[in-house]
C-alpha cells in the first residue's frame, strides 16, 4: 500500500490524509484513536470492497493476538465520529465491513505550496521517540483586484492537509489575520492558539495527575505508587511515601518544590490532606477531616477546601494556613443550594480571587461563583453547561479552563474568558476528561478516560458457563440496572453516541430494542409491574412510566415536590414505592398503582436514603443505600469501598436495620427469597459479587469471581437461576496539552 499512503481521499466533507495520518471534517482536524485511524485508513483506501474481520486483523494488528470485537469495536467508534445518522461504512452479514460513501483519491504529489516571506506559523509534531520536529508553513495570498478573498472550502481544506500536523485534537480560539499588499485584511480560518496532545502514560491505570507551575513535571499515580516524570526526557520516577497512606487528589505547591495530597476517599467523607517533598519522604499532616478537595494559594501559604457544617446544615469554602493551622470562613450557603464538591475552589493567580461551583437543581445550567477574598463580593458566570467537574485559572488570571458536560455529550476541556463568560472549547472527542491542571507557561495536564462494558448471562451464576449479552462499544458502566421483564427480556440502559437510552434485549435471541428515543441520564433504577406490563424510571426529577413497548411515556402523578426518584414495584404488584425529595429532606412514599392511595413510608431523620429501593420478594424489607453526613468507618484507607445499606421492616416494626459491607458500588440484588442479598467488593486483581445474610451477622461469602474487569451492575433473575453482570474496565492515562507557538 506504499502508493495509497500518498494519497488524500475526500469523502463529503472529510478529507484523509493517509501519509500524515490525519482527518480533517472541513477545517477542523477530526481525533481518533491510532488503531480507529487504521481501521478507517483501509475501509477508504479500498472503498467498495467488503473486507472480512481476519483481513482486517490481520492487515491493523498483525501477528497480535486479539479479539474479533476490536474491529467492531472500532467500527463502531468510527460511525459515532463519521455521524451517527449517516452510512459511510455498511455492514455485510457474515462476511465484514465495506466503505460504501463515493471516494475522490489526489495524489499529494499533485499538490505544490506556495512559499514567501510573509506570515506564518510553527507546527510541533510529537512522536514516540520524542523527537520533535519543526517546521515553518507559509501560505502567499494573492489578490490582484483588491479585494476580500475567502478562500474555498476544499482549497482549504487542501492546504491545512498538506501541513501535516499529526495531533490528536484541535481547537479555534480566534482568527489568524493575513495582510494584504494593501494593508487591508482577510481572516483564515488558521488559529492563533491551537494545542499539541501528547500522550504521557499508555498504562491505563492513571488515577490522578497534575502539573508543575514550571511546566516541567508531572505527577501522576495509580492504586499502586506516586510517581514523577521529567516532561524533557519522559522518563519517571517512584516517589516514596512513609506510612501506609492511601492517595487521592494531588497538588504541587507553587515554588514546585511539595506535592500536597488528600488521603484517597469518597468526596463526601471526611479525610486529611499531607505535604511532600517531591523526592519523597516523610508525609506531613497539613489539614484533617476536610470535604472534597482543595487548591493551594498562589503564595503557598494557604490551602482552600470545602466544609460542611452538618448541625446547621451549612456548606462552606474555609481558608487554612498551612503554618499556623488557623481557618477562616470565606463564604457558607445552605446545604440546600450548596457548593458541587467535584472539583476543589480554586485561587486566581493574584490570589484574590477564589472561583467555585454552586450546586444546582437538575435540568438547570451550572454557574460559577468568584469570590473576592477582601470583600462580600461575589461574581456570577452563567454557563452552557449541566454540570462542571473542575475549574483552574488561566495564567494571566483572564480565563478558567474547566472539565464540563454539555448535554449529551461526554466531560470536555473548555475556556470560559472573565468576567464575560465567553466559552470556547478546547478538546472535542468522544472520551472524558479528568484531572485538569495548568502550567504558568499554559501547559495543561489532564486524564483521558475511556469506559467500556457489556452485559453478559451467568447460568446459575457459573462464571465458566458466562456469556457475552452486548457487543461492541458501550458505556453502560456505572449507568446501568438489569431487570427481568415480560418474554425473558433484560431492561438495561446504556449510553452509547454520548447519549443513555433504555434498552431491553432477549436472552434467548440476543435480539435488542429501543424502548424510547430520550436520554434518560446517568444512574438509573427500573422498576416493573408485571400485572400492568408496565416499566418505572426517573426521567427529569420526576417518576414516569410506559408499556414495555415502549408506547404510552408518560409521567406519573405524584403531587409536588423538588424531585422523585428511585422507583419500585412491590412483588404483590399492588405499590409503587419511591423517593421524594422536598427542601433536600429524604422520604420514601409509596402509591398504589391504580392511583388511589398514596402513604408516607419512612420518614428519614439524620441519614437519606439514597442510590436504589429494593423491596425483597417476600416483601418483608425494603432496602437502599444509607447514608449519614458523618464519614463511614475507621480505617481511612478503605473508607471510599465502605457502604451502609439500609433495610426497612415492612412487615414488623423492627424499624432501619444497617448493615456495613465492603462494596465498592452502591447496590445489590436480593437472593435466597429475601433472606440474603448479594452486593459489589473489590478482590485482588478483580471484582466479585458476594452474599450477606439480612437475619443475622454471619459474615459475607463470594459468589462468583471476575478477573481482571469491573462489574459495574449486577442482578438475578426473579427465579434467581441467571445471574445478569454488566462487566467491563476503564482506562486512563495522562495527556500533555501544549499551546502552539504562532509567528507573526
Amino acid at each position: 500500500m506504499g502508493n495509497k499512503r500518498n494519497n488524500l481521499y475526500e469523502f463529503e466533507e472529510f478529507v484523509l490524509n493517509a501519509a500524515e495520518r490525519n482527518l480533517w471534517r472541513d477545517d477542523e482536524l477530526v481525533p481518533m484513536p491510532p488503531k480507529v485511524f487504521d481501521t478507517l485508513c483501509m475501509l477508504v483506501e479500498n472503498h467498495g470492497v467488503t473486507l472480512t474481520k481476519n483481513e482486517m486483523l490481520g492487515s491493523i494488528w498483525g501477528d497480535t493476538f486479539v479479539e474479533e470485537n476490536n474491529v467492531s469495536q472500532n467500527i463502531s467508534n468510527l460511525r459515532k465520529i463519521l455521524g451517527k445518522d449517516r452510512v459511510f461504512i455498511e455492514t455485510v452479514p457474515k462476511k465484514g465491513f465495506r466503505f460504501v460513501a463515493p471516494v475522490k483519491t489526489v495524489s499529494l504529489d499533485e499538490f505544490s505550496y506556495a512559499r514567501s516571506g510573509g506570515n506564518g506559523f510553527i507546527v510541533a509534531r510529537q512522536s514516540r521517540s520524542n523527537v520533535i520536529e519543526e517546521s515553518t508553513v507559509e501560505r502567499e495570498v494573492h489578490d490582484p483586484a483588491g479585494s476580500s478573498i475567502e478562500p474555498t472550502r476544499k482549497s482549504k481544506r487542501i492546504l491545512y492537509l498538506g501541513l501535516g500536523i499529526a495531533l490528536v485534537s484541535i481547537v479555534v480560539l480566534g482568527a489568524f489575520a493575513f495582510r494584504l499588499p494593501s494593508g487591508r485584511t482577510i481572516k483564515s480560518a488558521i488559529p492563533t492558539a491551537s494545542f499539541d496532545y501528547i500522550d504521557l502514560t499508555d498504562s491505563g491505570d492513571v488515577t490522578m495527575s497534575t502539573i508543575s507551575p514550571n511546566g516541567k513535571f508531572v505527577a501522576f499515580h495509580n492504586d499502586k505508587s506516586l510517581r514523577l516524570m521529567d516532561l524533557e526526557t519522559r522518563n519517571d520516577v517512584g516517589i516514596e511515601i512513609d506510612g501506609e497512606k492511601k492517595i487521592g487528589w494531588i497538588q504541587f505547591s507553587p515554588d514546585g518544590k511539595w506535592i500536597y495530597f488528600r488521603t484517597r476517599g469518597n468526596l463526601r467523607q471526611f479525610e486529611n490532606i499531607y505535604r511532600i517533598s517531591k523526592f519523597g519522604g516523610d508525609a506531613k499532616q497539613i489539614a484533617k477531616d476536610t470535604w472534597g478537595r482543595f487548591s493551594v494559594s498562589p503564595d503557598g501559604r494557604n490551602i482552600v477546601h470545602y466544609a460542611r457544617d452538618a448541625t446547621n446544615s451549612r456548606h462552606q469554602v474555609v481558608v487554612k494556613e498551612i503554618d499556623t493551622g488557623n481557618e477562616r470562613i470565606v463564604r457558607e450557603r445552605p446545604s440546600a443550594n450548596g457548593f458541587n464538591i467535584l472539583g476543589p475552589p480554586v485561587y486566581s493567580p493574584d490570589g484574590e480571587k477564589i472561583a467555585t461551583t454552586p450546586s444546582v437543581n437538575r435540568g438547570l445550567k451550572a454557574k460559577i461563583s468568584v469570590l473576592h477574598t477582601s470583600s462580600e463580593k461575589e461574581e456570577i458566570i452563567e454557563t452552557e453547561f449541566i454540570s462542571i467537574r473542575q475549574m483552574h485559572w488561566s495564567p494571566d488570571g483572564k480565563s478558567l479552563f474547566l472539565i464540563a458536560h454539555k448535554k449529551g455529550q461526554t466531560a470536555q476541556i473548555w475556556n470560559v474568558s472573565f468576567p464575560e463568560g465567553k466559552t470556547n472549547r478546547v478538546t472535542s472527542d468522544s472520551h472524558a476528561y479528568r484531572s485538569l491542571s495548568i502550567s504558568s507557561n499554559g501547559r495543561l495536564s489532564a486524564n483521558r478516560l475511556y469506559i467500556y462494558s457489556n452485559l453478559w448471562i451467568l447460568p446459575e451464576g457459573d462464571i465458566t458457563r458466562a456469556e457475552q449479552l452486548t457487543k461492541g462499544e458501550n458505556e453502560i458502566g456505572g449507568l446501568v440496572t438489569t431487570q427481568v421483564i415480560r418474554n425473558g427480556e433484560v431492561l438495561f440502559s446504556a449510553r452509547r453516541d454520548a447519549e443513555a437510552r433504555m434498552w431491553a434485549i432477549n436472552i434467548e435471541t440476543r435480539e435488542q430494542r429501543k424502548l424510547i428515543e430520550k436520554d434518560i441520564g446517568g444512574n438509573q433504577q427500573f422498576g416493573y409491574s408485571k400485572k400492568l406490563d408496565q416499566i418505572f424510571c426517573e426521567f427529569q426529577d420526576a417518576i414516569w412510566k410506559m408499556n414495555s413497548d415502549g408506547t404510552g411515556f408518560q409521567e406519573v402523578e405524584l403531587g409536588d415536590a423538588d424531585k422523585f426518584s428511585q422507583p419500585a414495584v412491590s412483588p404483590d404488584d399492588k405499590w409503587l414505592y419511591y423517593v421524594k425529595r422536598v427542601d433536600k429532606k429524604a422520604m420514601i412514599w409509596r402509591s398504589s398503582l391504580d392511583g388511589t392511595e398514596n402513604e408516607l413510608v419512612l420518614d428519614a431523620k439524620g441519614f437519606s436514603p439514597d442510590n436504589f429501593l429494593r423491596i425483597s420478594p417476600d416483601g418483608r424489607f425494603l432496602a437502599f443505600n444509607y447514608v449519614k453526613p458523618e464519614k463511614i468507618g475507621d480505617d481511612r484507607t478503605t473508607s471510599r469501598n465502605i457502604r451502609q445499606f439500609g433495610f426497612l421492616d415492612l412487615v414488623g416494626d423492627s424499624g432501619v436495620k444497617v448493615i456495613e459491607v465492603p462494596s465498592h458500588n452502591t447496590l445489590i440484588s436480593w437472593t435466597e427469597g429475601g433472606k440474603s442479598f448479594d452486593f459489589p467488593g473489590y478482590v485482588e486483581d478483580g471484582t466479585a459479587v458476594f452474599r450477606k445474610s439480612v437475619l443475622d451477622d454471619s459474615p459475607a461469602r463470594e459468589i462468583v469471581r471476575i478477573d481482571n474487569e469491573m462489574i459495574y451492575r449486577f442482578g438475578w433473575s426473579p427465579d434467581e437461576k441467571n445471574l445478569i453482570i454488566a462487566r467491563g474496565n476503564h482506562k486512563m492515562d495522562v495527556v500533555l496539552i501544549s499551546p502552539r507557538e504562532t509567528k507573526e
